[in-house]
């Protein structure tokens, strides 16, 4: 009687290992681009809670424009420069459109020695706020040496860079109680706006009031 074979062969064996380690092959392609697209949505929302905050200091820090000059005007002592860039080794402005920007100038001090500041944006794709001593905003390009410190830094690999308009309606009046409001001319100032792209592409707009000036008239 002829005796029948049982059991694995090799052969068996070497195809269940291949398809095993295709197998193992395709969970680990599935897992690095799970931990890709997670670490990569960690930094857009790292991104995107760092623009929304900075909005906050961009209006604490322009409330400053016109402080203790006599009589600030807004076309004087209140500037938005068109395509300038803060470049990070020369720590001076450059022309290089990505982003729009704005430069004013106190007296902070109440000392008599004029200085401009500035929220613009940076040649690594970041905004920063910038100071410097100065005549007047409409002097900035003579500046040499700007110094300040980054409201938004550099963006991370993968992560778009920042993207700020900036928008100063000369002729509008507000109010700490709403834009048009007419009640005391002590309380009003000129608009400004500052809107922010998220990473989502997505846009955060913020206004605060610079009670410093008056609106031109139209």
């Amino acid at each position: 009687m002829k005796k029948i074979q049982q059991g694995i062969t090799l052969i068996s064996l070497l195809i269940g290992l291949l398809i095993s380690m295709i197998a193992v092959a395709g969970m680990l392609v599935i897992f690095r681009n799970a931990v890709q697209t997670t670490a990569h949505s960690a930094a857009a929302a790292v991104s995107d809670g760092e623009r929304i905050s900075s909005l906050h200091r961009m209006h604490m820090l322009i409330q400053n424009a016109g402080f203790g000059l006599d009589n600030p005007e807004v076309d004087i002592h209140l500037a938005e420069p068109d395509m300038i860039t803060w470049n990070k080794t020369s720590h001076t402005l450059h022309n290089s459109y990505s982003g729009d920007s704005v430069i004013w100038s106190s007296d902070t001090d109440l000392d008599g020695v004029v200085t401009c500041e500035g929220i613009v944006p940076t040649d690594e794709g970041g905004i920063r706020w910038i100071y410097a001593d100065c005549n007047d905003a409409g002097d900035w390009s003579n500046v040499q040496d700007w110094a300040g410190s980054n409201l938004i830094g550099p963006s991370a690999p993968g992560i778009p860079p920042v993207s700020l308009t900036v928008s100063i309606d000369r002729h509008a009046t507000c109010s700490s109680v709403g834009s048009g409001n007419t009640a005391s001319d002590v309380f009003q100032g000129v608009p400004a706006t500052f809107s922010i792209v998220l990473t989502t592409g997505s846009t955060v707009s913020s206004t605060t009031c610079l009670y410093n000036f008056k609106p031109d008239n139209p």
